[in-house]
């Protein structure tokens, strides 16, 4: 009784308290104040999670094992059994309201992570329904104040039901050192911490169901609140905008206003990590103070990418200098190129904007994920330039047989080691760097989306399907699309 009590004295604060930031951001019905349903919330079941009294959920699914021996073909949609009740200690259980598809989703139904068994999904806005009775380090973001602000026990972990959240996607073990007691002086550290530490999961990727189904079970460390003023559709793109953040959080780009910076590619992340170079959104590592920061002032942005529709999204850069986009031709077979005197006129206009660009820029953010890309992206950077490489891929089916023919000894080189030679020559002898870039801070994205309103513009007009669960294998098929930029599989 002790035990209810407290949950329930949390749970009225958190619905009438003035001062609560998290009013407008969980919007219960008057039913959900009875006894009857506090007590079933606190339970993880409520009636709006369409649990089965077998204790399943839908989920979207991907077994490497099953489609190696062709028992299953793609992911597909089929019961789980529900997170555990309750949670592991430092866990909470969220009911997911709203999920993105992102590129990693159709990678890894290519194979991209081999061995890959689970739920599928990263991206996604939820809200949170069980917490286990051991606190945790809680994450910031959103209303609730800085990003890794460390409590715990009881009240701590009661003080999660209900709200509205989005999530780190690398989980730490149980007991891992809170990020929050890492000194600005131990910030590689920290983001070492942060996005690889070892014995980690990732969500959806590594060893973690992810968040395509009804419900996801994630430490509460790694929990963001989220402002009441940002949508459900906005909301679920907090991870990849923080993708995308990842690149100023890194220091890459010089704040003195002479930086030239190019980005490759106009699918979801390209749009990103150029709208958040060309409104000044900042990444305070990690920090809910420090995110006030700006981004460094620029004195050109160009981006690259093949549909104009696509480049048009993105807002027009309100500090620094020149900004300007480029189509680039298509010139490969199967891409789209055009035979005949138009395609002449395309390798020409091609050429021309490759002379006027090459070697050019300080920084070169390649985010299309192709090996064409890649190759756009080290000749549009000087020497001694920076390439950043922010997209992953599984590699062709014909690459993964010569590379496995050239590891038995049946063969030699081959397209993509030619293709590695040559990026690895340019590199060489114009001593260009290679940086990689992953995760970035969700709670400088949360802020960005609040103070930047074309953030929320853009990522909006980003998300061209919104289908059920029930559908979610039609989805990860109109992700795969020609051009499309976001499906989202919304749950309630």
């Amino acid at each position: 009784m002790k035990s209810f009590f407290l949950f329930s004295s949390v749970f009225l604060i958190e619905i009438v308290s003035p001062c609560a930031g998290r009013i407008k951001a969980f919007r219960p019905p008057p039913s959900w104040l009875s006894p009857n349903y506090c007590a079933e919330l606190r339970k993880g079941h409520t009636r709006d999670l369409h649990h089965h009294q077998s204790g399943e959920m839908k989920a979207l699914v991907f077994s490497s094992s099953e489609n190696a021996k062709g028992t299953t073909q793609g992911a597909i949609l089929v019961d789980r059994p529900v997170p555990p009740s309750p949670p592991a200690p430092g866990e909470a259980t969220v009911r997911v309201l709203r999920a993105g598809v992102c590129a990693t989703d159709l990678e890894i139904v290519r194979g991209y992570v081999p061995g890959f068994e689970g739920v599928l999904g990263h991206e996604f806005v939820g809200q949170v329904v069980e917490v286990s009775g051991e606190g945790d380090e809680c994450g910031g973001g959103g209303e609730g104040g800085g990003g890794g602000a460390s409590t715990s026990g009881p009240s701590a972990s009661a003080s999660w039901l209900g709200a509205r959240v989005v999530a780190d996607i690398n989980c730490r073990p149980h007991g891992s050192v809170p990020l929050s007691s890492f000194s600005d002086s131990e910030e590689e550290q920290r983001v070492f911490a942060r996005n690889h530490e070892p014995g980690r999961t990732v969500l959806g990727i590594v060893g973690r169901d992810g968040a395509l189904a009804e419900l996801v079970s994630l430490p509460v460390a790694n929990l963001h609140r989220v402002p009441a003023s940002l949508s459900d559709r906005a909301a679920a793109f907090a991870e990849p905008l923080a993708a995308a953040l990842r690149v100023v959080e890194q220091g890459l780009i010089k704040g003195d206003g002479r930086c030239s910076v190019a980005v490759v590619g106009d699918g979801r992340l390209g749009l990103l990590v150029a709208a958040v170079l060309a409104v000044g959104a900042g990444a305070g590592r990690g920090t809910s103070t420090a995110a006030a920061a700006p981004a460094p002032r620029l004195s050109r942005l160009v981006h690259f990418g093949r549909r104009p529709e696509n480049l048009r999204l993105v807002p027009r850069m309100q500090r620094g200098g020149e900004h300007e986009t480029v189509v680039v031709p298509r010139r490969r077979p199967g891409e789209g190129g055009t035979a005949g005197e138009a395609g002449r006129d395309g390798e020409a206009a091609g050429r021309g904007m490759m002379e006027r660009h090459s070697g050019a820029f300080d920084v070169v953010v390649e985010a299309s994920g192709s090996s064409s890309g890649i190759e756009l992206a080290l000749s549009l950077c000087r020497p001694l330039g920076t390439v950043v490489l922010k997209t992953t891929c599984a590699p062709p089916p014909a690459a993964a047989a010569a590379a496995a023919a050239a590891a038995e000894g049946a063969a030699e080189g081959g397209g993509e080691a030619v293709f590695w030679a040559s990026v690895a020559n340019d590199a060489v002898v114009n001593e260009k760097r290679l940086v990689g870039s992953r995760c970035g801070p969700i709670e400088d994205a949360l802020a960005a989306l609040e103070r930047h309103p074309e953030l929320v513009r853009l990522v909006e007009s980003m998300v061209r399907h919104e289908l059920p669960l029930d559908r979610g294998v039609e989805a990860l098929k109109k992700a795969a699309e020609p051009g499309a930029l976001k499906v989202q599989v919304v749950m309630v």
